[in-house]
């Protein structure tokens, strides 16, 4: 089975496992991008759930390295030795 050429750059092989997970042209931003966009949603709902963020739109939040209160800490891309 043959699979459509690739529209980025013209390579063999575009498929839906290549496009999510192996494509290399893709690699350097797309995939930070959607990285980054899922982190920030888990930041966004366990701030929400600990009464850490006020925002109601995911949208209109930016995540900070570390948000705590009394009860929770929640650290954001800190390297723990």
């Amino acid at each position: 089975m043959d699979f459509p050429v690739a529209r980025l750059y013209g390579q063999k092989g575009e498929t839906i496992n290549h496009i999510i997970c192996e494509c290399k042209y893709l690699t350097q931003k797309e995939y930070k991008r959607r990285h980054y966009n899922i982190a920030r949603l888990v930041h966004w709902t366990l701030s929400c759930k600990h009464d850490l963020s006020r925002r109601e739109k995911m949208y209109d939040y930016q995540a900070d390295v570390v948000v705590e209160n009394e009860r929770c800490k929640i650290l954001r891309d800190m390297t723990i030795q």
